[in-house]
């Protein structure tokens, strides 16, 4: 796929939000990720929304990846994939802030060019257009940097913010980040899910394990930006190969193991996560910090009740 590809919808360029709301301060808001390509909610997605004034939801538009081309010595350059489509005609939220996920690969590959950030801020302000998406007066950049693309990501980070202008720029931070230097962001948001690696067939649970998230809070913590926080209320069954090399993710959730196969289901059970976001908080919560969950989907979402949606949306609960 060309470079121009990640600029579709090129007679749609506007800005997107409000120039002025982006200066505001960032206020706390019940709010939700929504993770998958076709955007269409449910009504027990409507009325999770309503019933638990979740005023933010964080919609990832879509993945900036390696184009990995097949001409042998041709030089790989990123391109969107799995972009989004909305299948609705009002999102009837107070704040919709775009997401985009950028694989390291990428990363390594845009240098932190202020190009790429063009294009990566000027292909969400056409899909804004594009779709009528209004109240966006933010955009996140979800990456895992690690130490040796912590320059590019920075670089990157404050080209798009540029780009932006008045409008506000978040980032993902995971867990082994908490003790490095903090993107030049204007607020971050805590991923307290995937603590665990689902490659290790010994792992005890991999979305989220308060043994595994605790090493992380040894001595005192303090990050120099301000954090939201998200937690997890998805499940998943991970499929190994009898010698217990992971398969796979088995997306039906009715999937039977074949010969040679074993599969291992794992939730966020409510203990859990209460358990956890609890110590989080303790160390890094402020007055203003939101919780996210991660993501809206009714299925999953039904297995808590109601005082515990609530419960987990409220900050120090």
């Amino acid at each position: 796929m060309a470079l121009l590809c990640l600029f579709g919808l090129q007679s749609c360029s506007v800005s997107i939000g409000n120039g002025s709301e982006g200066e505001a301060a960032h206020e706390p808001a019940n709010a939700v990720y929504y993770w998958k390509t076709i955007f269409q909610l449910t009504e027990a997605d409507r009325r999770f929304l309503t019933e638990h004034k979740v005023e933010r939801m964080y919609i990832r538009f879509f993945d900036v990846v390696s184009d990995a081309s097949d001409v042998e010595g041709a030089c790989s350059s990123p391109e969107p994939n799995a972009t989004i489509r909305f299948n609705t005609d009002s999102l009837g939220l107070k704040n919709v802030v775009p997401v985009v996920y950028i694989t390291v690969d990428a990363l390594k590959e845009t240098r932190g060019s202020e190009y790429y950030a063009a294009l990566i801020v000027k292909r969400v302000d056409n899909m804004c257009s594009y779709f009528n998406i209004g109240n966006v007066d933010e955009l996140q950049l979800d990456c895992d940097w690690t130490p040796s693309t912590e320059e590019a990501f920075f670089s990157l980070c404050k080209k798009v913010k540029k780009q932006l202008g008045a409008r506000k720029l978040s980032a993902t931070i995971r867990l082994h980040q908490l003790k490095k230097d903090a993107p030049p962001v204007d607020y971050g948001v805590l991923m307290v899910y995937n603590t665990g690696s689902f490659r290790n067939p010994g792992c005890e649970n991999s979305i989220l394990s308060y043994k595994d998230v605790k090493p992380y809070f040894r001595g005192q913590v303090k990050y120099p930006l301000h954090l939201d926080f998200a937690y997890p209320t998805y499940s998943w069954s991970l499929v190994y190969n009898a010698d217990g090399t992971f398969k796979g993710i088995a997306r039906d959730a009715a999937y039977k193991p074949q010969d040679g196969e074993t599969i291992r289901h794992e939730t966020s059970k409510y203990e859990d996560v209460l358990k956890v976001k609890r110590m989080v908080e303790e160390n890094l919560a402020h007055g203003n910090s939101s919780v996210i969950l991660y993501h809206l989907d009714s299925n999953n979402l039904s297995k808590y009740s109601n005082d515990e949606i609530n419960t987990l949306y409220h900050v120090g609960g």
